[in-house]
């Protein structure tokens, strides 16, 4: 028998430079995965916690346009378009009082009536123009006053 024969245990070098075990697919964790959707959609969204406050400061403004209009336009044919427009305002100002509109209407609205209060009317009618493609269907009769509002408040400001 030789003395120079291999030992049946390998040196402590020989270890560390093996590969990891095989792991097994069925027990892998991924993380980040592509396909994950992001956590921020499960989470929810505070904006919506404001829709109350919206609600009555949407109503206010769009009230005190109303009157504007109102006693701007008393007599010739203005008259009979503030006449149609302040009964259509009003079965909007009738839902927005009974809770009746999405939170997305009422922050379309909000950011009209901010608009509008700062006389920016083109951002005014693009919000206009957004609720009329998207929500005429439901609420197409306060649409339509929506819009005839912002053209006469726009008159009478001038």
């Amino acid at each position: 028998m030789r003395s120079d024969s291999v030992s049946s245990s390998p040196s402590p070098n020989i270890t560390s430079s093996l590969p990891p075990p095989p792991s097994d697919f069925r027990t892998a964790v991924i993380k980040n995965h592509w396909n994950d959707p992001p956590k921020k959609i499960f989470r929810k969204n505070l904006d919506d916690l404001d829709v109350t406050l919206d609600v009555q400061e949407v109503s206010k403004t769009l009230s005190s346009k109303l009157e504007l209009c109102k006693t701007t336009f008393e007599s010739g044919p203005q008259k009979r378009i503030v006449d149609d427009t302040s009964r259509r305002i009003g079965i909007l100002l009738l839902e927005l009082e009974k809770k009746e509109l999405s939170n997305d209407v009422v922050k379309s609205l909000h950011t009209l009536t901010n608009a509008l209060e700062a006389k920016e009317y083109s951002k005014s009618l693009e919000v206009h123009t957004q609720l009329m493609t998207t929500q005429y269907e439901s609420h197409g009769n306060w649409i339509i006053g929506l819009k005839r509002l912002v053209d006469l408040t726009e008159k009478a400001s001038t």
